[in-house]
């Protein structure tokens, strides 16, 4: 009977502990939390001393929901906090069990192009994936974040990478509908004409209806294929389209294009959709033709 109560009091004694560990931590991640919130770097040092889990997820939802500290770091847009917590040996590729995302991620959802640089020069991945096949280069276009991509696209960011929608930055930058994004992204390799369901369907069409008349003439010149915009044909008979856009691509639509265009093609198309300005500059060739494969004439 004593050796039976001895080992019910053992294990209420144990179950009590693992409780109070559980709420010790549970408290010590909301502390957390709002330490990096605050952008308070001392208290975050005394939290990480104290032994929690470098990768711990934190949960907070009315602010953001499933990012890991050094996450959630980033995307408060603390610079000194992320450069502690990556001294500290904190994985820069660590995914989230919630959405599978890296800090890149969510680094990538705020324009603080410090944070991003400094995780890059860090060994973060540019073409991982999440669960929704989001790469952070995607999450930055998605959140408007122009300088961000300009500089994803020169650190190897797969240009041609598509989410679960089939859609790859190219479709929402040119839903969203910023130029300069769409140049880039069209620049950095992407003449992807795959019929997403997002906006209008294609890259193209949707610059179609934004009359974004330098970005249609950019596309067609790097070598996009029309053949999935299906709309054209009912254009094709109307002699005086109403909209400058269509006429433009009706123009380049009805004549084939030159062996100089096919062969810029060829070209440009074998540098796969990443780091595609710097193989070019590297190409042994006169100055003008560097610059006709670049785009800039």
């Amino acid at each position: 009977m004593f050796i039976i109560e001895f080992d019910c009091l053992n294990e209420k004694v144990a179950y009590d502990r693992d409780i109070k560990m559980s709420t010790r931590f549970k408290d010590t991640e909301s502390e957390l939390f709002e330490a990096i919130f605050n952008g308070d770097l001392v208290r975050v040092r005394q939290l990480i001393d104290s032994g929690i889990n470098k990768n711990t997820v934190l949960h907070n939802p009315a602010r953001w929901e499933g990012a890991t500290i050094l996450g959630t770091a980033a995307i408060e847009g603390h610079l000194d906090i992320v450069k502690y917590l990556i001294q500290q040996k904190v994985s820069v590729n660590f995914t989230d069990p919630c959405l599978g995302r890296t800090a890149l991620h969510w680094a990538c959802m705020v324009n603080r192009v410090d944070i991003v640089r400094h995780m890059l020069d860090n060994g973060s991945d540019v073409n991982i994936c999440d669960k929704d096949n989001t790469t952070p280069l995607i999450k930055a276009v998605i959140h408007k974040c122009k300088d961000i991509v300009k500089l994803l696209i020169e650190r190897g960011a797969d240009v041609n990478q598509v989410d679960r929608l089939r859609s790859s930055a190219l479709h929402y930058a040119t839903f969203i509908g910023i130029p300069q994004m769409v140049s880039d992204i069209i620049r950095g390799g992407c003449v992807d004409n795959t019929e997403s369901i997002l906006g209008k369907g294609t890259p193209l069409s949707n610059l179609m209806h934004s009359e974004d008349i330098e970005n249609i003439n950019l596309l067609l010149d790097a070598g996009y294929n029309t053949g999935k915009d299906k709309w054209l044909m009912k254009w094709d008979d109307v002699k005086d389209p109403p909209n400058k856009a269509i006429r433009v691509i009706l123009l380049r639509y009805r004549n084939p294009p030159s062996l100089q265009h096919l062969c810029r093609k060829v070209v440009r198309d074998n540098m796969n959709g990443r780091f595609v300005s710097k193989k070019i500059r590297t190409l042994p060739l006169p100055p003008s033709l560097r610059s006709f494969l670049l785009l800039e004439s």
